[in-house]
């Protein structure tokens, strides 16, 4: 699920309104209509103005029974469909985009009796390209088989091809394709009209008068107005107002830079940073490119296209180095696998071997011949030798691996334990660090997830589900729908249609309310209605939930130690930047505030002060 973001932090940054100078591009957009009062808008919020504006102006209406639902995740074609208007607008037009020829996209099917198809209505037409041939594949129905292996006639654009009705033999295709007659006709036009023609919107659909405009003005191509009923991102606006903004991006503000920039971003995005229509989303200048675009955020930043004096003059905060220090590591010439890592050991690859770096300096060496298939936060590691046997070692010590011969699966968990299975079927057994055998699981737990003690285990008279100790007796009742395991001394569980939390005494410490529910580590919580975009964080702990979480919305991030690792760069609890956006990856994050990070293809031993 993408994160939905606001376009613009309310005393995030240094932001104030500059009255730019005046380009004359106000007065290419008057009122065309009275101002609405939208009853979901509310007054003073920091797109208000900008929703007001774009509907006087006619570039955006409202959502119905008087709202404009400024959070709802927008469409590509919504957000093609008003930057069409705009560019429409500039060069003279009223903002009413031109029809769409009705050739234009045509895809039609016609048989020797008339009769005929609209191919793009039916949602099973697709096409496969090989070296040799081209074929247009459907469905239709049973009173097309009369027409099998007869001349037919395809549509495309206007143009007509005659051919061939076949079958298919493969089942996983539809039915029916199209074999055109290529010793009469052109198979490259052949070809790029059905190219053209599938990417276009179909007669009656709402989005074809702005994907024509969009290839024939803009000239964005076929292929780039695919899909215009998905979910636009940010970055997806923004270049949909780059194609049209021309000489309307004035710099104000001398910004070089934005923390979360790459080569396709920068270049398009950075203009907009130094004309004062983009802030950013934190004190940081983040962008967040994959950020699910809301009608607020785009209606605020059309307003601030078609309205100088809504531009923002702001500074840029950068982060404060003192608050992490970096340690070069020494890897002896091996690639770090970072998606591996833990706090403390770090998988490390070679030509034809694979070791451990410990966080002290330190190697742990396996035996030779052993495959590397996981490690925990307790330091053991799991590994797989030629013959399929599983092995697990402590890490944290110099003495051989405890091999488990044979075996049918291996798990590691947390608190030094792990558990093997001897065969399919096989009752579990648990282990300690040691390799030495502590129990049996019986009960019909779901011992793999076994978690501060506890597992899940559906009691199947009931058909609910609670939580079992390792000797396989019930500790939490057997009264939920759906479980999932203890992480952190919590776990979330189901009862009816909502979800909740529980701590290790059962104690229900989120109430069973929310739709969807994420752990996020230690006590943070995330909730999200079904196909929405943003959501709320919720803590177990009954802990005030910072405000500047809300700017990390829908990200999987998760708790280590006391920070997110976000891929790229470390939060703090208060959902405060403590590093740079600047590493190529980053570890989880041990008591001590110590993790692994990749940056610039080296290695290094970070120190979160």
């Amino acid at each position: 699920m993408k994160r939905l973001l606001s376009l613009l932090v309310t005393g995030s940054l240094l932001v104030t309104p500059v009255l730019a100078a005046q380009t004359g591009v106000e007065d290419s957009f008057p009122a065309v209509r009275e101002p609405a009062s939208f009853a979901d808008v509310a007054s003073g919020s920091w797109y208000t103005d900008a929703a007001g504006l774009c509907y006087v102006t006619g570039l955006l209406n409202g959502t119905g029974n008087g709202n404009f639902s400024p959070s709802r995740s927008v469409t590509i074609g919504e957000a093609a469909t008003l930057a069409a208007r705009i560019h429409h607008i500039l060069n003279g037009g009223d903002g009413t985009l031109p029809e769409a020829p009705e050739t234009w996209g045509q895809l039609v099917l016609t048989r020797a009796d008339g009769t005929s198809v609209g191919l793009h209505e039916n949602s099973d037409t697709g096409f496969w390209l090989d070296e040799k041939s081209l074929q247009l594949c459907f469905n239709l129905d049973e009173s097309w088989n009369a027409a099998e292996g007869q001349t037919v006639t395809l549509t495309l654009n206007g143009t007509n091809y005659t051919g061939t009705l076949n079958r298919q033999t493969q089942s996983w295709k539809p039915p029916f394709y199209f074999q055109p007659d290529f010793h009469t006709q052109n198979y490259q036009q052949y070809y790029d009209d059905l190219w053209d023609a599938l990417w276009r919107p179909a007669p009656g659909n709402w989005s074809r008068n702005t994907a024509y405009y969009l290839e024939t003005v803009l000239h964005t191509g076929p292929n780039q107005i695919n899909d215009l009923g998905t979910t636009a991102t940010r970055l997806d606006f923004v270049k949909l107002l780059s194609l049209v903004s021309g000489d309307l991006l004035e710099p104000i503000n001398d910004i070089t830079d934005f923390p979360d920039a790459t080569e396709e971003t920068k270049d398009v995005v950075l203009p907009f940073y130094q004309a004062g229509i983009l802030t950013g989303t934190d004190d940081y200048g983040t962008f967040r490119a994959n950020g699910t675009l809301s009608r607020a955020e785009m209606a605020t930043m059309a307003a601030r296209l078609i309205r100088p004096e809504l531009r923002q003059e702001f500074t840029i905060k950068t982060v404060d180095d003192s608050r992490y220090t970096l340690t070069a590591l020494d890897l002896k010439g091996g690639q770090a696998e970072g998606s591996w890592s833990t706090s403390s050991l770090l998988p490390v690859t070679y030509e034809d071997h694979w070791a451990l770096y410990r966080a002290d300096g330190t190697w742990y060496i396996p035996e030779k011949g052993m495959v590397f298939l996981d490690a925990n936060e307790d330091g053991l590691v799991m590994m797989q030798a030629a013959d399929d046997s599983y092995a697990v070692a402590d890490s944290t010590k110099d003495w051989a691996a405890v091999p488990f011969t044979p075996n049918w699966s291996c798990k590691l968990l947390g608190d030094g334990l792990f558990i093997s299975q001897p065969s399919y079927g096989a009752d579990p057994i648990l282990h300690d660090r040691t390799g030495a055998s502590i129990a049996t699981l019986t009960g019909g737990g779901h011992w793999d997830v076994l978690s501060n003690g506890l597992a899940p285990c559906l009691d199947e008279s009931a058909r609910l589900y609670g939580f079992v100790n390792t000797k396989g007796q019930w500790v939490i009742p057997a009264q939920y729908n759906s479980v999932e395991h203890f992480a952190d001394g919590y776990a979330m569980v189901r009862k009816d249609s909502g979800w909740g939390v529980i701590d290790t005494t059962g104690k229900l410490v989120i109430p069973c309310s929310y739709p969807q529910l994420r752990h996020r580590g230690g006590p943070y919580f995330y909730s999200s209605a079904v196909g929405a975009s943003d959501g709320i964080w919720l803590t177990a702990d009954g802990s005030a939930v910072p405000a500047a979480a809300a700017s990390y919305n829908g990200q999987n991030i998760t708790l280590t130690g006391n920070y997110f690792p976000c891929g790229t760069y470390y939060l703090d609890r208060n959902f405060q930047p403590v590093t740079p956006q600047i590493f190529d990856w980053t570890g989880p994050v041990d008591e001590n505030g110590q993790a692994f990070v990749g940056l610039d293809g080296a290695t290094y031993r970070i120190t979160l002060n």
